[in-house]
């Protein structure tokens, strides 16, 4: 029985530590819970979990869409409005992601 994971970042959540921090969260064939915190609220709470959808896209196959990753978040916290740059980012985290499993394999 797993327990929850809580994982603290004091450093810009660039692709590189987002990619790492999935490494960590999300090891081969576990899936832990895990609580997200973070220390300005919804804002990179919403980004963070809307990475996370959307990497679960391409680890099970899936056409990426960015876009229903930020409404995973919005039906929860609708007020979620991600930055002009957040949406650059995802638009390039799948990637970076794919390319460092890649880079792994």
């Amino acid at each position: 029985q797993w327990g929850i994971s809580v994982l603290t970042m004091d450093h810009e959540l660039t692709n590189e530590a987002i990619i790492s921090l999935r490494q960590i969260l999300l090891p081969i064939g576990e899936s832990p819970e895990c609580v997200i915190m973070c220390k300005n609220g919804q804002q990179f709470s919403g980004f963070f979990i809307s990475v996370n959808c959307m990497l679960d896209m391409v680890d099970e196959g899936k056409k990426i869409d960015v876009v229903h990753g930020l409404n995973k978040f919005k039906t929860v916290c609708p007020d979620f409005v991600p930055t002009e740059e957040q949406l650059l980012q995802l638009s390039h985290l799948a990637r970076d992601y794919i390319s460092y499993g890649d880079y792994n394999n």
